[in-house]
């Protein structure tokens, strides 16, 4: 009898709270671009490497997170990502509520979308990933330097 009052208060209060789920958009470089150039904020777009200042972990942080980091790679412009760039950046990630961004990983090719805040790159690492694109094709590649050069700005969806 205990054991079933147990456990029948167990499912109220499980069933009483709301049931939580992040959904984001699939992400697209596009709609990135379209995004970045819509906002009041300035954004450069880089097809490069990050490599952090102290290391860090794979796992998901539990709190906002502020990390030093480097940039190498080439900025998107009027030819394409042609123009060679080396900077610090720093990588801000976020949570909201219990679903935090994810650093991005070491040495690997990204295309990011870095927002300029106080003189310093900052690429905004939430929940949703909408700045940083893991290993991209050339398809995407194109996509993005296509409508930064006044070609199609398709979305994909």
């Amino acid at each position: 009898m205990i054991r079933a009052a147990i456990f029948g208060a167990l499912v109220a209060c499980l069933a009483a709270g709301p049931a939580l789920a992040l959904s984001c958009r699939a992400p697209d470089v596009v709609r990135s671009y379209l995004d970045a150039d819509a906002s009041d904020d300035f954004y450069t777009v880089v097809l490069g490497r990050i490599r952090a200042g102290t290391p860090i972990s794979s796992h998901t942080p539990s709190r906002d997170l502020r990390i030093a980091a480097r940039m190498r790679g080439r900025a998107l412009g009027p030819d394409g990502f042609a123009r060679p760039i080396a900077r610090p950046v720093q990588l801000n990630i976020t949570c909201l509520s219990e679903w935090c961004g994810q650093p991005p990983p070491q040495d690997r090719d990204l295309l990011i979308f870095l927002r300029h805040e106080d003189g310093r790159l900052v690429l905004d690492l939430g929940p949703c990933p909408q700045w940083l694109f893991q290993n991209p094709n050339s398809e995407q590649v194109a996509r993005v330097a296509d409508c930064h050069t006044g070609g199609a700005c398709d979305t994909d969806g």
